[in-house]
């Protein structure tokens, strides 16, 4: 059996995690204590790590439960506007996630 694990770790392939491709014009508005923030809905699909839109590729940076993350995400998408930095949000199940490039 560890003969097996050091074979699979030794071999070079693919990422484990494919990076989806967000379709610009599915792109909702979620509106949070004044700030706008790009939305995508996925339904309930299993989350994923890294999304791409528009050839910029975003990381998964932290999730908020569904009720409640009004108060969470409007402090950090306001700290991530005053960093310049480009993000969106991204439900996947009862769970939005925060993605950041």
């Amino acid at each position: 059996m560890s003969g097996e694990y050091n074979e699979a770790r030794e071999q070079e392939s693919a990422p484990m995690v494919d990076v989806a491709e967000v379709d610009p014009d599915l792109l909702e508005t979620l509106f949070v204590d004044g700030v706008e923030i790009p939305f995508m809905d996925f339904g309930p699909v299993e989350p994923t790590l890294r999304l791409r839109l528009e050839g910029g590729e975003y990381a998964f940076r932290r999730s908020y439960p569904r009720r409640g993350f009004g108060a969470v995400l409007g402090k950090d998408a306001n700290d991530l506007l005053d960093e310049g930095k480009n993000f969106f949000v991204a439900r996947f199940g009862d769970r939005h996630y925060l993605f950041l490039r």
